[in-house]
């Protein structure tokens, strides 16, 4: 179906791609629809990243070097390693994803050093100040504030929530200099709109990805 992957265009600059899986894509946590997101991307197994997310905030580079992709990860390894919420990158062809089905997940792209970050960032992780540490690694790498674009993809919006997860992912971002037309918000809550997002308030026990990568 045409709408089994949303991609935001016109977003990212046009060696960005990013994109979240629908509710009609399936669960992503299924290892044939991790093999159909490979397929769809048109990148070999190994170029695919995730993590074994536990709400941590803890967020790992993928390198040229780096041997966790997908591959291993359906091989059902479970190396310290491969646990975080959160991966960064520099490389090209390097696919990296969350896994999330309310809590937000946050795609990063600087364009000075062409660094690329997506953050799992629910209730637990945002109090462990997820958003704020990934800022602060992109500059450390020699990122500027001013040359970050920032999207944050489905996520439960607070209408739908007790907790205002929005507002606690902006105001970690702008504490740390990222002005508020750097920010851009789908605008979809997974909680209301039940024909395209899973949620996890909702009762469902899948999961979309949001995934971006260097071209």
């Amino acid at each position: 179906m045409a709408n089994d992957i949303i991609f935001y265009r016109n977003i990212f600059p046009n060696w960005v791609v990013a994109g979240t899986t629908s509710k009609h894509f399936g669960d992503i946590k299924n290892p044939e629809n991790q093999k159909k997101l490979v397929e769809a991307l048109n990148i070999s197994t190994n170029s695919l990243y995730c993590l074994e997310q536990k709400h941590t905030a803890v967020i790992r580079e993928i390198g040229t070097e780096s041997t966790f992709g997908i591959g291993s990860h359906l091989r059902g390894n479970d190396k310290e390693d491969m646990v975080g919420d959160g991966l960064v990158t520099d490389k090209k062809d390097k696919v990296i994803f969350v896994k999330t089905a309310d809590c937000v997940p946050v795609l990063i792209v600087e364009q000075k050093e062409k660094l690329i970050m997506v953050l799992h960032a629910g209730r637990v992780g945002l109090q462990k100040q997820i958003v704020d540490l990934g800022i602060k690694l992109i500059l450390k790498k020699g990122g500027n504030v001013k040359k970050i674009k920032i999207l944050l993809g489905p996520f439960i919006e607070a209408k739908c929530y007790d907790l205002d997860l929005e507002n606690t992912v902006r105001l970690q971002l702008v504490n740390n200099g990222i002005a508020e037309k750097q920010i851009i918000s789908v605008g979809k809550c997974t909680y209301c709109n039940s024909e395209d997002y899973f949620s996890y308030r909702r009762g469902d026990d899948a999961r979309m990805a949001t995934f971006i990568t260097m071209i």
